[in-house]
């Protein structure tokens, strides 16, 4: 289940297994999934805000 939080001040979704942040739950949940099968999934985690320069 993805978590709503704070991450530099915006509320943001976390997944709950690897801890990425996204501004979209529907994202967060598709790489919660990825995570739960051990599948990372580079067009998800691509939108990550730890990814961001």
């Amino acid at each position: 289940m993805v978590v709503m939080e704070q991450f530099k001040r915006e509320e943001t979704y976390r997944c709950e297994v690897c801890g990425f942040h996204y501004e979209a739950k529907g994202d967060a949940e598709a790489c919660e999934e990825g995570c739960e099968e051990g599948i990372c999934r580079n067009d998800v985690t691509a939108k990550a805000l730890e990814r961001r320069a």
